[in-house]
């Protein structure tokens, strides 16, 4: 088969769509093709197209994107028996679609129903009116059509359903209604009237037709007409009831033909005087021109016209009706200048009403709602209108509105006229709002009065509060804090014990007003435990949280204050114990032993961890900002007490532990080795206020040259300064800015004995208290040269009573600054003959001027000289 018999049959398929249907002249959609023939729509659609351009059907849009199709009616001469046949036999289908191009073009809209009341065309009007789709509606129930879409459409659904399904129960009479279509996507608001009747003969015989007319003009036209109506009704009631204005009347010329008593007095002329002359004439255009145009507008569109205007004469505000006729115009004048002073007073009071913020709320006498503006809704998020009549309790609980209201009375009845009631309000998103009403009352009339609130959000004002006061209890607290700090100054530094001084410690944290207890233990951070020494102010307390578990510092509870203060070397809070997911395991004894906030302050003292202090108290948030500042100074000197402490019984003891360390090669680091046979001896070690150390010793050239080569490579190694003499070694100078061993020990309560160079070993050996832990000294040696050897370890006896005497009067009496002074002076040379630093270098690397060297220096000479000269003679012990 060719593809021109090919499409000569899909063709004559299609046709036979048509043919097959009791009047082929019928309009189908191309879905109701689409469906017969079993295709896609694309197909149907191009099949239709070349029938029509063949003439053999005929179409026409439908609504806004359908589309109908119906078989062209056949010429006498032309087509089959069957298609003479039915032209012949129905010659009313012929004409059918001329009907619907009519009914389409007009401005109605019109369903046409079969005997089966489904839709068998639709009208273009109908997709305008209902915003219905013609294509879709046609052959769909009208009942089903009614209910699923039309009925969303109209403003009475249940009236108009009532009323057209009534003519489908008994299809025997014509139906006429207004209804009225809302706004939609597809449709504007209009008014329709309804025209329906039965179809009684032809094809659809059985069936109706119903059509929609637009009266939506007609009804606005008579909306105004009703109005204006009503509107000169108004006008001649209020003019027979206040017979008592001012009247006068004009003719058509608009000369005066009349004026009643009250006019003569108004406008302080006889009748006499007026009556024939002209209105311009009488009064002037300044002295009553709105007036003037007023009356002439209404005689120009016969129209009633009202004015208000300043009456100059009089000085009063006067309001005019304007009443036209063929025989001429009245006019009713009134006095309304009480009436407008009232109304600038009523604006006035509308305008604070409207636009002060503050929330404005009218009240019977029994507490329901009146009136209230804008600014409750803002407040509350509910717009007054919903509580009018009625107490606004999902507002205000009605208790506390009763409370309030009672207390008013009260309040009112002692003779007051303005009453503060603090409440709270819960919003519509269910937020509480605290607010202050200031109520007063008024009398509308003589036996009842009303309430008028004045109610303002207070919540800016109640979180000032409480910043002020928390602001007070935080320098309250600070005071306290700083005065505690002193009072653990004072107090440890006398003290002959660690003990001793953990406890004055304690004691000062557990008796301030700001604190509930303190506590103490010692630290082992190598071993990771916490071992506990000292509680105030609580008993048991450390027992209960089991210091003593390795656990607390490495493993299972480390987040806990004391564990991280330990690792940070840091102090560490916690502001609300019963909030902070971190001191859950602790909670219970939060609640047990009454306190909110925890501090966690580490004791150390020159890079040593001697234990941490345990704070308490029963305040949120006590250790902010300013406080942990302030209590961070007190783990120092209570660290610095205890080093302090520790040194001098070292020096005060008898016997020692010597410990002694080779390092072999301690700068293979760095690429550096010491010559074998220089000389290499470190004498003195001086701490400095900035952190900072000063190491003064004694090196031979080569050593030196090795020395001055290391400055740039070990990171903490700031400068290398040689002070030259005649002889060999030459001393040095060496500017540190991280700790060096010899501090370090001296932190432990040990010192370093001797530190040089032997056979190109390095060699230290340090004394230590026998109470000190001498493998922290072991580990703080091998933190430098972590290939430190330990030599020997041994206990000796400390010979020279006089120099420990020497070395304790050194310590105990002289100050910090005045020690370092005095030390970085001997071993920079200053005391030698010539000088080989002068007084301007050594102050320069004290950090200080030169005038403040020589005063601390002069000041521990004289203290010296003094212990040694005045105080007692210089004998062994």
């Amino acid at each position: 088969m060719s593809l021109e018999d090919s499409h000569s049959d899909s063709l004559a398929e299609t046709l036979g769509v048509f043919d097959r249907r009791e009047s082929p002249h019928v309009p189908l959609t191309t879905s109701e093709v689409c469906e017969a023939l079993s295709c896609t729509r694309r197909t149907t659609y191009d099949r239709l197209n070349r029938l029509a351009d063949r003439g053999d059907v005929e179409t026409k849009k439908v609504g806004a994107r359908g589309r109908v199709w119906w078989r062209a009616p056949q010429s006498s001469g032309e087509g089959t028996a069957e298609a003479t046949e039915t032209t012949e036999t129905d010659p009313e289908e012929g004409y059918e679609p001329l009907l619907l191009d009519v009914l389409d073009d007009a401005d109605v809209g019109v369903f046409v129903l079969n005997g089966d009341f489904d839709v068998v065309w639709a009208s273009e009007g109908v997709e305008r009116y209902f915003g219905l789709d013609c294509e879709t509606v046609v052959g769909r129930d009208k009942r089903r059509l009614l209910d699923e879409e039309v009925l969303d459409a109209v403003a009475d659904p249940d009236s108009f359903a009532e009323t057209v399904l009534s003519t489908y129960e008994d299809n025997t009479y014509a139906e006429e209604f207004e209804c009225r279509v809302t706004a939609g996507e597809r449709r504007a608001e209009r008014w329709l009237e309804h025209r329906s009747r039965p179809i009684e003969s032809g094809r659809f015989a059985g069936g109706r037709v119903e059509i929609y007319y637009d009266i939506t003009d007609s009804k606005r036209l008579v909306r105004q007409l009703e109005h204006s109506h009503a509107a000169i009704e108004r006008e001649l009631d209020e003019a027979f009831e206040r017979i008592d204005d001012a009247v006068f009347a004009l003719d058509r010329d608009g000369r005066f033909a009349y004026l009643n008593p009250r006019a003569e007095r108004l406008f302080e002329r006889d009748a006499s005087e007026v009556i024939g002359r002209p209105i311009d004439e009488v009064f002037p255009q300044n002295e009553l021109s709105e007036g003037c145009e007023a009356i002439r507008r209404a005689a120009r569109t016969q129209s009633s016209v009202t004015f208000e205007e300043y009456f100059e004469p009089l000085e009063r505000w006067m309001e005019g009706h304007v009443h036209p006729s063929e025989t001429g115009t009245s006019v009713y004048l009134r006095d309304i200048d009480e009436r407008k002073r009232r109304e600038r007073e009523l604006e006035r009071y509308e305008t604070i009403f409207d636009t002060i913020d503050d929330a404005i709320c009218v009240f019977d006498e029994d507490g329901c709602l009146v009136e209230a503006n804008d600014a409750f809704e803002t407040l509350t998020g509910y717009p007054p209108e919903e509580f009018v009549g009625e107490m606004p309790t999902r507002v205000i609980a009605e208790g506390a509105l009763e409370s309030a209201l009672e207390y008013c009375r009260e309040a009112f009845e002692g003779g007051r006229e303005v009453v503060s009631v603090d409440a709270e309000v819960v919003t519509k998103a269910g937020e509480r709002v605290p607010i202050e009403s200031r109520v007063t009352r008024y009398y509308p009339c003589e036996n009842s009065h009303r309430w008028i609130a004045v109610v303002r959000d207070v919540t800016a004002q109640k979180e000032q509060l409480e910043r002020y006061e928390r602001q007070r209890e935080r320098l309250t607290a600070l005071n306290s804090v700083n005065a505690v700090v002193r009072e653990i100054s004072d107090a440890v530094i006398n003290r002959s014990t660690r003990e001793e001084i953990e406890r004055a410690a304690c004691e000062s944290l557990a008796s301030s007003e700001s604190y509930l207890f303190a506590w103490i233990s010692g630290v082992d951070p190598r071993r990771g435990k916490l071992t506990p020494r000292v509680e105030v102010g609580v008993e048991g307390y450390v027992d209960e949280i089991d210091l003593s578990d390795a656990r607390s510092l490495n493993t299972l509870e480390e987040s806990g204050p004391a564990s991280r203060a330990v690792r940070t070397g840091e102090i560490q809070v916690v502001n609300d114990a019963f909030t902070d997911e971190d001191f859950a395991p602790w909670r219970h004894l939060a609640h047990e032993y009454g306190y909110r906030s925890v501090a966690a302050v580490p004791i150390e003292y020159e890079g040593t961890t001697y234990g941490l202090i345990g704070v308490y108290a029963d305040r949120e948030d006590a250790f902010e900002e300013e406080e942990r500042r302030a209590l961070g100074p007190v783990g120092e000197i209570v660290g610095h007490a205890i080093a302090a402490n520790e040194r001098k019984q070292a020096l005060m003891s008898d016997e020692a532990v010597e410990v002694e360390f080779r390092v072999r090669n301690p700068f293979g680091e760095y690429g550096e080795t010491l010559p074998s046979d220089g000389v290499f001896r470190i004498d003195r070690t001086v701490p400095l206020d900035d952190g900072t150390y000063l190491e003064y010793g004694v090196a031979s050239a080569d050593v030196l040259d090795v020395l001055d080569s290391l400055v740039d490579e070990v990171p903490h190694w700031q400068s290398l300064t040689t002070f030259e003499r005649d002889s060999s070694p030459d001393r040095f100078e060496l500017y540190l800015s991280e700790q060096p061993i010899q501090s370090a020990v001296a932190s432990l309560g040990g010192y370093v004995e001797s530190a040089e160079m032997v056979d190109g070993d390095f060699e230290l050996t340090v004394h230590l208290s026998v109470s000190t832990d001498v493998r922290r000294v072991i580990d703080i040696v091998r933190e430098t040269y972590p290939d430190a050897e330990l030599v020997a370890r041994r206990m000796v006896s400390v010979e020279g009573a006089f120099r420990d005497r020497l070395r304790q009067d050194f310590t105990d009496t002289l100050t910090e600054r005045q020690r370092n002074a005095l030390e970085t002076a001997y071993y920079s040379g200053f005391f030698e003959w010539p000088r080989e630093s002068s007084g301007e270098a050594v102050a320069e690397s004290l950090g200080v001027s030169a005038p403040t060297f020589h005063q601390h220096l002069r000041k521990a000479e004289k203290t010296l000289f003094r212990q040694l000269l005045a105080d007692r003679p210089v004998t062994s012990r």
